[in-house]
Protein backbone atom coordinates (compact mmCIF):
# COMPACT_ATOMS: atom_id res chain seq x y z
CA UNK A 1 0.00 0.00 0.00
CA UNK A 2 2.87 2.52 0.61
CA UNK A 3 4.38 2.03 -2.71
CA UNK A 4 0.90 3.02 -4.58
CA UNK A 5 0.59 5.92 -2.00
CA UNK A 6 3.90 6.92 -2.76
CA UNK A 7 3.74 6.67 -6.76
CA UNK A 8 0.62 8.54 -6.77
CA UNK A 9 2.24 11.32 -4.26
CA UNK A 10 4.95 12.01 -6.53
CA UNK A 11 2.78 11.82 -9.78
CA UNK A 12 0.66 14.68 -8.07
CA UNK A 13 3.93 16.90 -7.40
CA UNK A 14 5.34 15.92 -10.31
CA UNK A 15 5.13 19.25 -12.43
CA UNK A 16 7.75 19.74 -15.01
CA UNK A 17 10.07 18.19 -12.65
CA UNK A 18 13.45 16.52 -13.22
CA UNK A 19 14.26 13.76 -15.03
CA UNK A 20 15.47 12.06 -12.23
CA UNK A 21 12.53 11.99 -10.49
CA UNK A 22 10.77 10.74 -13.88
CA UNK A 23 12.80 7.44 -13.84
CA UNK A 24 12.46 6.63 -10.59
CA UNK A 25 8.55 6.91 -10.85
CA UNK A 26 9.01 4.49 -14.06
CA UNK A 27 10.80 2.26 -11.66
CA UNK A 28 9.13 2.29 -9.24
CA UNK A 29 5.54 1.29 -11.23
CA UNK A 30 7.66 -1.57 -12.87
CA UNK A 31 8.69 -2.93 -9.77
CA UNK A 32 5.24 -2.82 -8.47
CA UNK A 33 3.87 -4.47 -11.37
CA UNK A 34 6.56 -7.08 -11.52
CA UNK A 35 5.67 -7.61 -7.67
CA UNK A 36 2.30 -8.00 -8.38
CA UNK A 37 2.38 -10.23 -11.22
CA UNK A 38 4.68 -12.80 -9.08
CA UNK A 39 2.43 -13.04 -6.15
CA UNK A 40 -0.81 -13.99 -9.04
CA UNK A 41 1.75 -16.79 -10.53
CA UNK A 42 3.03 -17.56 -7.48
CA UNK A 43 -0.51 -18.16 -5.35
CA UNK A 44 -2.40 -19.12 -8.56
CA UNK A 45 0.37 -22.23 -8.99
CA UNK A 46 0.17 -23.21 -5.01
CA UNK A 47 -3.87 -23.20 -5.09
CA UNK A 48 -3.83 -25.58 -8.62
CA UNK A 49 -1.23 -27.82 -6.99
CA UNK A 50 -2.84 -28.08 -3.41
CA UNK A 51 -6.24 -28.63 -5.81
CA UNK A 52 -5.47 -31.26 -7.29
CA UNK A 53 -3.65 -33.36 -4.62
CA UNK A 54 -6.81 -33.42 -2.91
CA UNK A 55 -8.42 -34.65 -6.51
CA UNK A 56 -8.48 -38.05 -5.14
CA UNK A 57 -6.14 -41.26 -5.30
CA UNK A 58 -4.43 -40.32 -8.72
CA UNK A 59 -4.07 -36.59 -7.16
CA UNK A 60 -0.23 -37.06 -5.93
CA UNK A 61 1.10 -37.80 -9.64
CA UNK A 62 -0.84 -35.43 -11.16
CA UNK A 63 -0.26 -32.28 -8.93
CA UNK A 64 3.77 -33.32 -9.73
CA UNK A 65 2.72 -33.93 -13.56
CA UNK A 66 1.42 -30.14 -12.88
CA UNK A 67 4.45 -28.83 -10.77
CA UNK A 68 7.09 -30.06 -13.31
CA UNK A 69 5.35 -29.09 -16.82
CA UNK A 70 8.25 -27.11 -18.49
CA UNK A 71 5.64 -24.31 -19.43
CA UNK A 72 4.73 -23.92 -15.23
CA UNK A 73 8.07 -24.16 -14.35
CA UNK A 74 9.04 -21.68 -16.87
CA UNK A 75 6.47 -19.40 -15.47
CA UNK A 76 7.27 -19.87 -11.28
CA UNK A 77 11.23 -19.02 -12.55
CA UNK A 78 10.51 -15.88 -13.81
CA UNK A 79 7.99 -14.93 -11.44
CA UNK A 80 10.80 -15.67 -8.85
CA UNK A 81 13.39 -13.44 -11.03
CA UNK A 82 11.07 -10.79 -11.37
CA UNK A 83 10.33 -10.70 -7.95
Amino acid sequence: NLSIKQMFLLEKSFQGGSVVAYVGFVLMTIVFILNLAAVVILIQQLFMTYRLLTAGPTGFEIAKSYYLNPNIVTMRNAAVKGF
